[in-house]
């Protein structure tokens, strides 16, 4: 199912509530007069169309639209086009009816109707069965002018032939009739008799043709049955002793292929035995040439990210210690044992959550405020989806809210240098709704510190900057926060740092030292295109 012009729309939308969300009520006026005027150059489909409505149907009402709501909308729609952009109608279909089912679990707007209508109107849910046979006869008449060539007579007279003989199957609607009649008037019916006349002929000599083959066959027949019975006399002459000769003569043929078939088996067998310490070797050759060109490949290619709190569906996945990092540099490590510790016990407070919710990462909290959290962590590849977390409960359910989470490459034991922990900007204030506060250095004052454990151990954390930064184009230089999760060398660590310093809001006090492991809170900031709210903590305790 092609998005392309939905996507274009989509592109647009964002940037345009990204400019509307600071404008007082007459600044919204006049630019919704100019977008009215430009529409038809500012959108390129149905979905941009309603987009201008809702903000004339806000303006007309006397009320500014929810942009947070409306944004979160605009890029939940973008997500599920990513997401299915290969699927087929099946897939879509089942999408539909999640969506319509719950449409408020999902959109926080009534722009979110828009898009169910739009897929709708794909998918030819709102047609009647017999409008849906007159499209299928449509295009097949369509296909039938294009690849036959009706000028020329004799070719036209075969496709009618053909249509003639499979009309019942070929058309469903009255169309398809009128079609074919169409045909008949124009190049004849006395032809196309002619033609049926020929075929049935053609049938009827190939019938004949079967026949005489089928006499042959018996023949063939009665000619070995009548071999068969002179054998059988010989053999029963000579003294009796036919048959024992060729009694001899079959057991001596079975001997010969069982002794050729055990020596084939034995010899089987063997290299089998010789191969499998060879096989092993070359599979850990090739093992190892994987992991060095997984190693290679990692953070090659990045694109512009607008998902609700992550980097881009198509972003290339960072390579995780699961899938094979660097074995020289996972061993560096400033503070904690060596990479062949054995993984310790559950801690006992999480033991019971871990059993019924086995995705169970960690827990983060904040005291004084609402966040108090499991962070889940999903095998997205064996789940088949992306980010499975992100518009689901700690329970799988599906919900706008979504969970704490990290990504699938983040490494639990032993545990990354940096974890980047994900969760949506709620306009309730749940989740990371929460960290909007800590733009105010006031409220940074009151809240200093972060609980934040694994399901290992336990950890306390100190707040040491409040980001606002974004996410950066595939082709754009710079560090990119979302894709750290270790720094081996004093000039990896340093960039980081670098990165903290130029983009922090105010000045804390604090900032990080080489060996130190740290916690990112990241959520969506609305300020800017693509635009993130990071708060960075470091290990204390």
């Amino acid at each position: 199912m092609k998005w392309n012009i939905e996507w274009v729309d989509l592109q647009n939308m964002e940037r345009m509530v990204a400019e509307c969300w600071r404008m007082n009520e007459h600044q919204l006026e006049r630019y919704v007069q100019r977008l009215s005027k430009q529409r038809e150059l500012a959108f390129a489909g149905e979905l941009g169309v309603k987009f201008l409505e809702l903000l004339l149907r806000s303006l007309d009402q006397g009320k500014m639209p929810d942009w947070s709501k409306l944004q979160k909308d605009i890029r939940l729609m973008k997500d599920l086009i990513q997401d299915g952009q290969a699927q087929h109608d099946v897939y879509w279909k089942s999408q539909y009816q999640e969506l319509t089912a719950d449409t408020k679990a999902y959109f926080g707007t009534e722009f979110g109707r828009a898009f169910t209508e739009q897929l709708a109107a794909k998918l030819d849910l709102n047609i009647s069965d017999e409008q849906r046979m007159l499209q299928n006869d449509i295009g097949k008449i369509q296909k039938i002018c294009q690849t036959c060539n009706l000028d020329d007579e004799e070719k036209a007279k075969k496709t009618l032939l053909l249509l003639t003989q499979d009309e019942k199957y070929y058309f469903s609607s009255w169309l398809g009739d009128a079609f074919i009649n169409v045909l008949q008037e124009r190049y004849g019916k006395k032809e196309a008799e002619e033609k049926s006349e020929l075929i049935i002929q053609q049938e009827t000599a190939q019938g004949e043709t079967a026949s005489f083959k089928a006499k042959m066959i018996w023949t063939l027949l009665i000619c070995i049955s009548v071999g068969m019975i002179c054998m059988l006399l010989y053999m029963q002459s000579d003294g009796g002793k036919g048959a024992e000769k060729l009694k001899e003569l079959f057991t001596g043929i079975t001997s010969g292929m069982k002794s050729d078939i055990d020596m084939e088996n034995k010899e089987i067998l063997k290299k089998q035995t010789d191969y499998m310490p060879t096989q092993q070797a070359a599979s850990q050759a090739e093992a190892a040439q994987g992991f060095t060109l997984d190693v290679a490949g990692a953070g090659a290619k990045e694109v512009e990210d607008t998902a609700a709190d992550l980097p881009e569906e198509n972003d290339e996945e960072p390579v995780g210690r699961a899938e094979g990092k660097d074995a020289e540099a996972d061993a560096f490590d400033p503070n904690t044992a060596g990479t062949g510790a054995e993984i310790p016990d559950i801690l006992p407070q999480y033991q019971s959550f871990y059993q019924d919710y086995p995705d169970l990462f960690g827990w983060l909290s904040i005291p004084g405020t609402s966040i108090n959290h499991p962070v889940m962590q999903s095998d997205d590849k064996k789940r088949g989806e992306k980010y499975y977390y992100l518009h689901r409960d700690y329970t799988g359910k599906k919900s706008e809210a979504g969970s704490l989470f990290v990504e699938n490459a983040s490494s639990l034991f032993p545990q990354d240098k940096n974890t980047v922990i994900y969760g949506h900007n709620m306009s309730n204030g749940y989740h990371f709704g929460m960290l909007e506060k800590y733009k105010d250095s006031g409220f940074w004052k009151e809240h200093p510190v972060i609980q934040y454990d694994t399901i290992y151990e336990t950890g306390t954390y100190q707040i040491v900057a409040v980001l606002v930064t974004r996410i950066l184009y595939q082709e754009e230089e710079g560090f990119r926060y979302y894709r750290f999760y270790n720094y081996h060398s004093k000039e990896e660590f340093q960039e980081c740092a670098d990165f903290i310093e130029e983009n922090r809001l105010y000045d804390t006090g604090e900032h990080l030292q080489y060996g130190d492991q740290t916690v990112m809170l990241s959520t969506c900031e609305y300020s800017i295109p693509n635009g993130r709210l990071v708060v960075v903590a470091k290990k204390i305790g």
